[in-house]
């Protein structure tokens, strides 16, 4: 994702009293990228902590929840962190994801909605997080893109103008987001559009 782009997500998502300053906001975009470039480099096996210290623990619970019985998931479905829930969700038991889409992490939500049972996405769609909404919008329920086409977030409607209908990259084709607009341009291909030349 370009630099630009991420500005001006970031601008979208502001909940500040007042909008950044272009000082502030190069300052938090270079952050994030940095951020995300360390990241990166760490092993894709372990989990850190915000200090960078493995968790183990979290590390076996994971494992855990990915490999073990019903009875490990019926004690990991409430561990506190929140990585051993998400690998709880993948596993799609319905008792688990009845609990985990009131999850309070939007990472669990994300994946609860990623599983895509119509009662959850039902409860989803209403979502105060975008990345949960996005999830949502993935799924391409119509009763979902009617309602989340004109999302406060762009990043959600670039989603919606990916993974929607022809009506949806119709409605959103003004949207002043470069985001969105990428997002137009994805949907086309992936659906066999053809872009009409003005």
């Amino acid at each position: 994702m370009e630099k630009d782009e991420l500005k001006e997500i970031f601008l979208d998502s502001w909940n500040g009293s007042e909008k950044p300053t272009d000082e502030k906001l190069n300052q938090v975009v270079d952050a994030y990228i940095h951020f995300i470039e360390v990241a990166q480099k760490l092993p894709k096996d372990k989990i850190y902590d915000a200090q960078g210290h493995e968790m183990i623990k979290a590390e076996q619970n994971c494992n855990r929840a990915e490999k073990g019985n019903d009875e490990d998931l019926d004690l990991l479905v409430s561990d506190q962190i929140y990585q051993v829930r998400v690998k709880v969700a993948l596993r799609k038991r319905d008792k688990d994801l009845d609990i985990l889409v009131h999850d309070p992490s939007a990472n669990v939500r994300k994946e609860v909605a990623e599983v895509g049972r119509d009662k959850d996405l039902d409860i989803l769609v209403n979502d105060k997080e975008p990345k949960v909404r996005a999830a949502v919008a993935r799924k391409a329920r119509p009763q979902d893109l009617d309602k989340l086409v004109n999302d406060s977030n762009c990043l959600v409607r670039a989603t919606v103008a990916t993974y929607g209908r022809k009506q949806d990259r119709e409605a959103l084709k003004n949207d002043k987001y470069k985001v969105v607009q990428t997002g137009i341009k994805q949907g086309m291909l992936k659906h066999g559009e053809v872009e009409q030349q003005a």
